[in-house]
């Protein structure tokens, strides 16, 4: 049993709960993309600093995004 279930807070979630878990494993695989790419970008070249940390700063915002998205 989830506490969602256990204190009757089905209204109180943005989402269903069978999709939170998908959703929230989702988000956080993309945002590990995000970021995983860009240590890759930054391992081969050193000539696209302001890519690189542009593409860190999105991985974050997703992962951040999501996480407020999940815990309202």
């Amino acid at each position: 049993m989830d506490i969602i279930e256990l204190t009757d807070g089905d209204a109180f979630v943005p989402l269903r709960r069978r999709w939170l878990t998908k959703v929230f494993v989702t988000s956080n695989f993309v945002s590990l993309l995000f970021q995983s790419s860009d240590d890759g970008l930054m391992a081969v070249s050193d000539d696209s600093c302001n890519v690189n940390k542009n593409m860190i700063d999105i991985g974050l915002f997703v992962q951040l995004a999501f996480l407020s998205l999940l815990s309202s």
